[in-house]
């Protein structure tokens, strides 16, 4: 049995502890037993890795390699007992014939006899040579071993392609059982390409993929002076836990520093990982973004036996990344029904996924990929567009469209429905694209980029798809744009005609509309279908809110005109709805002013049932427009914290109020003010008083009048507003008398067409009359008695005077002569000063008609009441 020589051309210290990964057994094969493939890639060392993997993982045999460039193996090798023990190339001559019968070895005529030799006895000539002994066994070995080199070039310098096996059959090219190689794949592999110089060819083998660390002896033996510079760096670099093929490939020579490598894990100062280290290295370096050094470790701690559920699935996703296609098929598949057998949905739905992308014609994978996604999907939606993508290549647009709208039920995306439209298209179904448009422009609405689904939208309102949704979804678009114009267009047309009566009936598109009401610029008729609708519900609370916000928002005149319906609806209703009303009064001051708002507090304390709080609130507001309202200051007396002078303020308005008006005048009692505040009007309570007077009872007054100087200087001062500098001007003004007084003071002719006048010569004697509106005598005179000087059967003649004053202003025109009634008998005559002061004659009033009846009464000692307080209309 011919060995070929170790030491020569390469020696491998210590390899039997190195290069045999784990302990082989043989394998019996029987003719029956299925082959498996192991796929290999372009990338360098990748064939002579997959080789060496498929024998670890597959048993030994013959296992045959196929190019993708052919349908037929080009090469094969036979490993028993971990050992190499013969190799074919179809195709070409037997392995030892090649080596053996060159003309290097044998001259001429001996390769000539052994050819026709073995054609006869139809043996291989390389095996007759060696039965013969024509060769030096030293010579024939080496040239055996450079054969071999050689032929393991196919392997190193491989493309694409994959080993198949193991095989029951032997290749029985007369090597095994006449040359003992001794060397396993993997040395043979590295005897191939040092020899050839292929340091990049063997970088994938399982030892290069091995990563060491120091052992403990490593530090004493780098603190050693004898240790070579070369032997300490390496020590230090293992330090960083770098595979052999990553710590010597740099090298200036890596195969001299591999030899150094071998020495140092021969003597123990390096060790290499077990295949939990290895697989969280792997993990280390996927996550820092280096997968091929990833894929390396994890190659590696599988290789070690690492029986991790998920490595599987790693390795083949890698493999997908890197190009390594039909590796990662395969890895992804054998991943992918474990998983879905043990139930493991998402890791299956992951595996099926990435296979479908690798492979879209795969229907096993399909439609595994597409039910796994439908059932649970998962959150982040990348892997599913792709697998979409994946499937529509080969168009399967019911797989595409299943796929999308099942997802996209579950997990909204604008993409998902997008590619469901497009499915649709492709189907012909014009009903799926248009529910797909609508899905797809309602997640672009909620989306980052709203303004993107308007073109959906119009292009729905275009092909008439449920057009109050599509509208009201275009409504919010706009109005998410701040673009309330074109917002109320749109929905102008949606709250007018049928479609109105769409929104009474779907609770789905009121939904919608209440959503938008929190826009700005919605219009005013929104929000009144809103409060419409809440009302026919039976929800008034939100009908309220509704409400308040139309009074808000009204504006123009037809806007304030339905507020006002609305308004005085829901008022009518809700009696108490204080907060309300006080909305409205603003709406109105701002549109209609201070009269408007005044007639509705009016309106509102008539009809609504306020607290009292509430209505004194409205009262002072009313009482702002009208100072001397009596209701409202009958109101404002009611609060408990409204002070005396308040009060007395109030009764002082209220008394002119009915002055002005010619009623009653109130009481002090009525409104609880003292009885003081009754001085400031004597002459007008008894002029506007009801019920008939006698003399005896206006005496005091009269005698009040005529003897205070003051009177109507305090009079005028207490019902004028003016400042303190004016008051004390008024004040200080000096009533002059004029020349021939009696003494008595005298009230000149007033404002109700000279009453005055005849209350002057009530003192028994005509006086002057100054141009000034009041007069002071220099003597404080008595008190006239009225009553005492005049008699029932003679009138006083300053009464009689009076009387034809206040008859000439009823009766302008004056009498002809010789036409004097019966009433100038008697009568004083009126001195001219007097009555070239007299004011010009006007159209006489009401009230002057009965205070010329009263002071008839008092001239002839009557009722002052009777008959003259009929009030008769003015000419």
């Amino acid at each position: 049995m011919l060995i070929l020589p170790e030491g020569s051309p390469i020696d491998f210290p210590g390899k039997s502890q190195v290069f045999f990964m784990s302990e082989p057994r043989s394998q019996r094969f029987e003719e029956s037993m299925p082959s498996v493939i192991a796929p290999f890639t372009h990338h360098a060392g990748d064939a002579a890795r997959a080789l060496t993997g498929a024998i670890l993982r597959h048993g030994e045999g013959t296992w045959e390699y196929y190019s993708n460039d052919s349908a037929e193996p080009t090469f094969a090798v036979e490993v028993v007992d971990a050992l190499l023990v013969d190799l074919e190339r179809p195709g070409r001559r037997s392995l030892l014939h090649r080596a053996l019968l060159t003309e290097a070895l044998l001259k001429p005529k001996e390769l000539e006899r052994l050819e026709r030799r073995g054609l006869e006895l139809q043996r291989c000539p390389g095996i007759l040579c060696l039965e013969e002994g024509k060769l030096d066994p030293v010579k024939a070995a080496e040239s055996i071993a450079r054969e071999i080199s050689a032929d393991l070039q196919v392997v190193l310098n491989s493309g694409e392609g994959y080993w198949r096996g193991p095989l029951p059959r032997r290749i029985d090219s007369g090597l095994r059982g006449r040359v003992e190689i001794g060397l396993s794949p993997e040395q043979a592999l590295l005897r191939s390409a040092r020899q050839h110089g292929q340091w990049d060819s063997i970088v994938e083998l399982p030892l290069l993929r091995e990563v060491v660390s120091a052992a403990p002896s490593a530090f004493s033996l780098v603190a050693d002076p004898g240790t070579s510079a070369e032997a300490r760096s390496l020590l230090e670099s293992a330090g960083g836990q770098q595979d052999l093929a990553a710590l010597t490939g740099h090298r200036a020579d890596p195969w001299r520093a591999f030899d150094r490598a071998l020495e140092l894990l021969d003597g123990g100062h390096l060790q290499f990982l077990s295949a939990i280290p290895l697989f969280q290295l792997g993990e280390e370096r996927f996550q820092s973004g280096d997968k091929e050094a990833a894929l390396r470790h994890w190659r590696r701690a599988e290789e070690k036996g690492l029986d991790d559920f998920d490595i599987c699935g790693r390795i083949g996703q890698i493999c997908a990344h890197t190009g390594r296609r039909q590796e990662a098929l395969l890895r992804l598949r054998q991943h992918a029904r474990k998983s879905t057998e043990q139930l493991r949905f998402a890791a299956a739905r992951e595996a099926w996924t990435h296979l479908v992308c690798l492979e879209p014609s795969d229907e096993e994978a399909v439609d595994r990929a597409v039910q796994l996604w439908v059932k649970e999907p998962a959150t982040e939606i990348e892997d599913c567009l792709e697998l979409a993508q994946a499937i529509s290549k080969v168009g399967r647009w019911v797989e595409v469209a299943e796929l999308v709208s099942g997802v996209g039920v579950q997990q909204p995306d604008a993409r998902l429905h997008e590619w469901h439209g497009e499915a649709a298209r492709a189907l012909g179904d014009d009903e799926m694209e248009m529910k797909a448009l609508w899905r797809q422009a309602e997640c672009l609405r909620t989306g980052d980029d709203p303004q993107s689904a308007l073109p959906l939208y119009a292009d729905l309102l275009d092909r008439g798809y449920d057009e109050a949704r599509v509208s009201l979804r275009l409504a919010e678009i706009h109005l998410q744009q701040s673009n309330g114009e074109a917002a109320t267009q749109v929905l102008n047309g949606i709250l007018q005609g049928r479609l109105r009566a769409l929104l009474f009936e779907s609770e789905e598109l009121q939904g919608i509309l209440d959503s938008l009401s929190r826009f700005e610029g919605v219009p005013l008729n929104a929000f009144d279908f809103l409060f419409e609708l809440a009302k026919n519900r039976g929800a008034e609370d939100s009908a309220r809110n509704q409400l308040l916000k139309m009074i808000d928002l009204a504006a123009s005149e037809s806007e304030t005109a339905l507020v006002e319906y609305r308004t005085r609806g829901w008022l009518l209703e809700n009696r108490r709805d204080f907060p309300l009303l006080e909305k409205w009064l603003e709406l109105v001051q701002s549109k209609f002013g201070p009269a408007r708002t005044f007639a509705e507090i009016e309106s509102a304390i008539d009809r609504l049932e306020l607290t009292p709080e509430q209505a004194q609130k409205l009262a002072r507001r009313g009482v702002e427009h009208d100072p001397s309202h009596p209701k409202l200051l009958r109101l404002l007396t009611l609060d408990r914290e409204l002070d005396s002078g308040m009060k007395a303020e109030c009764y002082r308005r209220v008394s002119f109020r009915a002055l002005a008006d010619g009623g009653s005048l109130p009481t002090t009692a009525d409104w609880s003010v003292s009885e003081k505040e009754a001085w400031r009007t004597p002459l007008l309570k008894l002029l506007f008083s009801e019920g008939a007077r006698s003399l005896e009872e206006v005496e005091d007054c009269f005698d009040q009048v005529l003897s205070d100087p003051q009177y109507l200087q305090n009079l005028l001062l207490n019902h004028v507003e003016m400042d303190q500098a004016a008051r004390d001007k008024v004040e200080q003004i000096q009533h002059v008398v004029p020349a021939g007084s009696p003494g008595r003071t005298s009230v000149v002719r007033s404002s109700l067409g000279g009453i005055t006048e005849k209350l002057k010569t009530m003192s028994g004697a005509p006086q002057e009359v100054s141009s000034s509106s009041e007069f002071e005598s220099e003597e404080s005179p008595e008190p006239v008695k009225v009553a005492e000087e005049s008699s029932a059967q003679e009138t006083p003649k300053g009464i009689q005077s009076a009387l034809d004053r206040l008859k000439a202003l009823r009766q302008p025109e004056s009498p002809s002569a010789g036409e004097a009634s019966e009433s100038e008998t008697g009568r004083q005559e009126i001195p001219a000063e007097i009555s070239a002061h007299d004011p010009p004659a006007i159209a006489p009033q009401p009230k002057v008609h009965a205070a010329i009846a009263r002071l008839g009464a008092l001239r002839n000692g009557g009722n002052l009441s009777t008959g003259v307080d009929v009030e008769r209309p003015d000419p």
